[in-house]
């Protein structure tokens, strides 16, 4: 550091030298529009796709309901109700045990009692679903009797047979 002193006023002055290294390589200089042109094009940034998934609504919109609304409702009987792996069930005459010992519940049966209740012959809600109790043979034999089978309330073929005609949730089985 250098210092100066001029007449008029005391002044400082620092003298700064820059040295660089010595070297024997050439040094290029490149444009710097040049640069950023080579960068871009081997760094090119990917484009994200904008994707609209479509909107699913799980409910429906709320709907004020009255109560003379709900006096006036029609019911209708629901669509097929396949209850078993989601296609059609397999219904065996040979599962629908009266008063079953082990007190199992079948699949078969159950379907019997679905079938009762959309023939109204049977009252949802009042049995053991999948068990062949006593309401299960007294709605069974209440079938017999509307459709003149001969019978005692306990399943035989004709009386699956008729019972599942048409319905295509099952496939009857009379094995």
């Amino acid at each position: 550091m250098a210092e100066k002193k001029t007449n008029s006023t005391e002044e400082v002055v620092e003298e700064v030298a820059v040295v660089e290294p010595e070297t024997t390589e050439e040094v290029a200089v490149v444009e710097p529009e040049l640069v950023e042109e080579a960068v871009a094009e081997v760094v090119a940034e990917p484009v994200a796709e904008v994707v609209a998934e479509p909107v699913i609504l799980k409910y429906a919109e709320p709907v004020a309901v009255t109560a003379e609304d709900i006096a006036n409702a029609v019911v209708t009987p629901a669509g097929p109700a396949v209850v078993g792996n989601g296609e059609v069930d397999d219904v065996l005459l040979s599962s629908c045990v009266y008063k079953n010992d082990a007190n199992r519940r079948s699949l078969t049966v159950f379907h019997v009692q679905r079938r009762l209740i959309e023939l109204e012959l049977l009252q949802d809600g009042s049995v053991k679903a999948g068990y062949y109790g006593d309401l299960t043979r007294n709605a069974v034999l209440k079938f017999q009797e509307s459709k003149g089978i001969p019978g005692d309330g306990l399943m035989n073929a004709d009386t699956f047979t008729a019972l599942f005609e048409g319905d295509p949730n099952v496939r009857v089985s009379l094995s």
